[in-house]
């Protein structure tokens, strides 16, 4: 889990931490990342998933943030 700039997600609600896991992986080409973002005392906010493939999937590596920052700069969060 991650923390993210706040933002308002829907009206009164604002989303202030990211969890992201990998869901699908053929260990090649593509994965899927679902994602979950999260209040500040760990409430559900929304879910989702993200493909990965190609270059993308390339530059992952097996580094353990770079699913973080590329699930943040789909769905158009800041991470902290």
């Amino acid at each position: 889990m991650q923390d993210i700039q706040p933002i308002q997600w829907a009206p009164g609600v604002w989303a202030e931490k990211i969890q992201v896991w990998n869901t699908n992986d053929n260990l090649e080409s593509q994965c899927t990342f679902g994602w979950q973002l999260l209040t500040a005392s760990g409430a559900y906010v929304d879910t989702g998933s993200v493909f990965c493939a190609g270059q993308d999937y390339t530059q992952w590596d097996g580094n353990r943030s770079y699913p973080y920052t590329y699930v943040a700069g789909i769905i158009g969060v800041t991470l902290l």
